[in-house]
């Protein structure tokens, strides 16, 4: 099991400096050991940030959106996506 709070850092760090794929690559790695609500959300939000609406919307439909955070995401998705 990995730390998580280092790697939802180095997530954010790379999202604020807009190094959109190293966060979306971080973000994947941290979900698939983690596969959390709050790892979904994080992931959904790197993948929107970097104007991959579509993949966003398809982790959040595939994964099930339990938390409000990952439904409003799912919803702006689908606003966005029309």
């Amino acid at each position: 099991m990995i730390v998580q709070e280092p790697v939802k850092a180095a997530i954010w760090h790379a999202v604020n400096h807009y190094a959109y794929n190293d966060a979306i690559f971080l973000a994947e790695r941290l979900y698939a050991e983690v596969a959390s609500d709050d790892a979904l959300h994080l992931l959904a939000t790197c993948y929107y940030q970097a104007r991959r609406t579509v993949s966003a919307y398809s982790v959040l439909h595939a994964k099930g959106s339990r938390t409000p955070q990952c439904r409003f995401l799912l919803a702006r998705c689908c606003v966005d996506l029309k």
